[in-house]
């Protein structure tokens, strides 16, 4: 879970913040954090920042012409 791809799905700095706990955890403290990365990424399924279904094909025409 990257910071730009979890941008992507909207999460904010408190999200960031439990995410680097868990990190530190797993790195520091060898600690088995996989039950609550998949806790923390089911609040964030749904891309925010990108295309959907029609949108994307309008865009991708537009930028083919200009290329």
């Amino acid at each position: 879970m990257g910071v730009a791809e979890m941008t992507r799905f909207d999460m904010r700095e408190e999200s960031f913040r439990t995410l680097a706990g868990l990190i530190h955890d797993a790195v520091v403290n060898n600690a088995k954090v996989i039950d609550q990365v998949k806790t923390l990424r089911k609040e964030f399924q749904e891309l925010r920042f990108s295309f959907k279904g029609e949108e994307f094909t309008g865009v991708v025409e537009k930028l083919h012409t200009l290329i």
